[in-house]
């Protein structure tokens, strides 16, 4: 069978696929409703990822240019890596800090696409649905501000309760998707 010729798949295919679908679903919505319930310790947690990432990351580029053929074709290379191995070990060792420089992040990102979203809604004149992308940029914009006029207090919970609200609503997604599938199944 050639990689372009769909498949069809057999109600045992999706049964088989809508129970892993609720399993998993579960799973993750638990992880979001625990996220959602701590949200210190869940922006913590993606704080030490984030810091151990970085670490790694400047690890592999310190002995990246270390192969350089010279100093003068890898020397910025080396600072920049350098610099990215002491970012990842302060954000381990002051995780507080970490965290309060990733709700920053967010707030500037919130910021950013939310005023993308309301150029593009304002430049969709005449098409169904522009309000809304208008009010998603607005409403964006408003949580980034937010964010700022209430760091550092905000660095505490934002990023752990947008993490959780993302792993919930995932999770809750797979949930229905799943049983959507089986009700199929268990309908023919």
């Amino acid at each position: 069978m050639s990689p372009s010729t769909p498949q069809t798949a057999t109600p045992g295919d999706i049964r088989r696929i809508s129970i892993w679908l609720i399993v998993f679903g579960i799973l993750q919505a638990i992880l979001g409703f625990f996220a959602l319930t701590t949200p210190l310790y869940a922006g913590l947690a993606v704080t030490y990822m984030a810091g151990i990432i970085i670490l790694i990351n400047g690890l592999i580029g310190i002995f990246a240019v270390s192969r350089a053929p010279s100093w003068g074709q890898g020397i910025f290379r080396f600072f920049s890596s350098a610099l990215g191995v002491l970012v990842g070990i302060l954000t381990i060792m002051h995780p507080l800090y970490g965290l309060g420089f990733l709700t920053i992040m967010l707030a500037m990102f919130f910021i950013m696409s939310g005023s993308d979203n309301l150029v593009l809604g304002y430049r969709m004149k005449g098409v169904d649905g522009r309000g809304w992308v208008i009010f998603g940029g607005a409403l964006s914009i408003l949580l980034g501000v937010s964010l700022l006029t209430h760091w550092p207090f905000s660095a505490k919970w934002a990023v752990g309760t947008l993490l959780g609200i993302h792993v919930l609503m995932a999770g809750w997604g797979k949930l229905m998707v799943g049983a959507a599938a089986r009700a199929v199944t268990d309908s023919e």
